[in-house]
């Protein structure tokens, strides 16, 4: 529930409140809730119209859909029970998956692609239940983007940030930390093309490489899990390619397909289908989404905070401020 009314409650306590129909909700633990705290959300309508309906909250840890991970020696473990509860509670796929679950079948995890070879390793295990994926780091810097299957198809998929989390800074502005370089780029050097971020269809999790330089815009070489090149815009390639974007529907899709950039059509279609259809909750721009591409403790900036930075001054294919360098890194087009 995110937007209009606000109502708060200890927890053990009850509370009440009132709103209009077609108003969104935010409903708030106060105190020390911890993780598995359970809050029951009731909504009855005047003179009870229609039945009442009961909603469950249970509060969670952050769960990322990117995760740093230390260069050469790092490993961590990612629970693949966010797709499951994604799947079942998500408003644009709960109705795909009526039973509440997923399909059984056999589980694994696949390095979709990785921008040198050797960069990471995975492995799936089933304990404990649904299942963890364990991702290794091999040699360098880079990204990568590893995918939890169910007799091969996509149902989450995670991007991996080899880097040094700790050399990663930030500057204030008003109530807000703005981290120092784009997500997925290897150093804050003005100039330097390893701050050359990787590129979202927004309000997708999943993100793309794209360029290794400044000048050509060329596509960045990407490997598989077995580090050979995976080519760009080929069908059936296994590596990257765009698709015609589908009239509805589009959430589903990207998630199980976080290799394809969807094309859309100017002033009418985006890779989520029609935009009178848009959803703002993908990217949320006041709470952290499921769907949100940061690492934890970060989350998309307001777009309205965005365009609003003052004293950004362009220097060395970039923007300046405060110190912080973001380069002028080109885009993917909708089309």
């Amino acid at each position: 529930f995110s937007g209009g009314d606000i109502f708060t409650t200890d927890p053990g306590a009850t509370g009440t409140g009132n709103t209009s129909a077609g108003e969104n909700l935010t409903f708030t633990i106060r105190g020390n809730a911890t993780v598995n705290t359970v809050a029951t959300l009731t909504l009855r309508s005047p003179e009870n119209l229609f039945p009442p309906q009961t909603y469950t909250i249970v509060a969670q840890d952050e769960q990322p859909n990117c995760y740093f991970l230390t260069p050469n020696t790092g490993e961590i473990t990612i629970p693949v029970n966010k797709a499951y509860r994604v799947w079942k509670y998500d408003r644009d796929l709960r109705d795909l998956n009526p039973n509440g679950d997923l399909p059984t079948g056999g589980k694994a995890v696949q390095v979709l692609w990785q921008d040198s070879p050797g960069l990471i390793t995975a492995t799936f295990s089933p304990a404990p239940a649904p299942g963890q994926l364990t991702v290794t780091a091999g040699t360098g810097t880079g990204n990568a983007v590893v995918a939890f299957t169910i007799d091969g198809t996509v149902y989450w998929s995670w991007h991996i940030w080899v880097t040094e989390q700790s050399a990663i800074g930030d500057r204030t502005y008003r109530e807000f930390r703005i981290m120092d370089r784009y997500l997925g780029a290897t150093d804050a050097t003005p100039g330097s093309t390893g701050t050359i971020g990787l590129f979202y269809q927004g309000g997708r999790k999943d993100p793309f490489p794209f360029s290794n330089n400044f000048t050509t815009y060329t596509f960045k070489p990407i490997y598989n899990e077995n580090g050979q090149t995976l080519p760009w815009n080929t069908p059936a390639s296994g590596g990257i390619n765009s698709e015609a974007a589908p009239p509805n529907g589009g959430l589903p899709l990207s998630i199980n397909n976080p290799l394809v950039f969807y094309r859309g059509t100017y002033g009418t279609l985006d890779w989520y289908g029609q935009l009178s259809d848009a959803r703002p909750y993908l990217w949320h721009p006041e709470l952290k989404s499921d769907f949100d591409p940061c690492p934890a403790g970060w989350r998309v900036m307001d777009s309205d905070v965005a365009f609003n930075i003052p004293g950004m001054n362009f220097n060395s294919n970039g923007y300046l401020w405060n110190g912080l360098y973001f380069p002028a890194q080109g885009y993917m087009g909708y089309n």
